[in-house]
């Protein structure tokens, strides 16, 4: 008996074959970013509603978690390990090869962003886009917006999972990687040896 292939894996496939066929690397080797999120949030998160910053020009790149169509543009949320960003897009304003990788792009791919830096009218930090690029296509889907993942026994066999959708649990592993971190300088400091 063969088990049914998931139609969002078999989707996210046919959208790789896609991009190779019309010539772009859905797996770059480089991408030189500007900013992170939280640091554009930093210098430009009190910037006022309306307001526009063409001269603030911002790369970034992250994992889109969220993709809405609104007529004639869309709305992206992606994620770093230091936050979300708002991302602004319209299509007829992009190149061909960015308006091919924003036909193609899923929830969960890794893109890279070029563009100025503005806030919405009700006042939500923003990246309007100039440039799209396919940083990493990825194929497999993540797991429900909202729900994530909620039995305990899954969220430990696919901590990855776990990692991305749950900022209580990254901020967990943070704080745990930087308490190894500082044990590990202290004994280092004091002459101990050890792995």
């Amino acid at each position: 008996m063969s088990i049914k292939e998931n139609p969002l894996r078999e989707e996210k496939r046919k959208k790789l074959h896609a991009l190779i066929e019309k010539g772009i690397n859905p797996y770059p080797y480089d991408f030189k970013k500007t900013h992170s999120m939280g640091e554009l949030r930093e210098k430009y998160g009190t910037l006022p509603a309306g307001e526009k910053k063409e001269d603030v020009k911002a790369r970034v790149a992250g994992r889109l978690m969220t993709l809405r169509s609104m007529g004639k543009a869309s709305f992206f949320n992606i994620q770093d390990q230091t936050g979300l960003i708002q991302i602004y897009i319209k299509p007829e304003e992009l190149s061909p090869e960015s308006q091919t990788v924003f036909e193609h792009v899923d929830i969960g791919d890794i893109v890279g962003i070029e563009g100025f830096v503005f806030s919405t009218k009700r006042g939500e930090l923003s990246l309007h886009t100039q440039k799209l690029e396919m940083l990493c296509k990825t194929l497999e889907p993540l797991p429900e917006k909202y729900h994530g993942l909620a039995d305990v026994e899954l969220k430990y066999r696919y901590r990855h999972l776990d990692l991305i959708m749950d900022p209580d649990s990254r901020k967990v592993f943070e704080i745990r990687s930087k308490i190894i971190r500082e044990v590990r300088n202290f004994l280092d400091s004091r002459g101990f040896f050890g792995s």
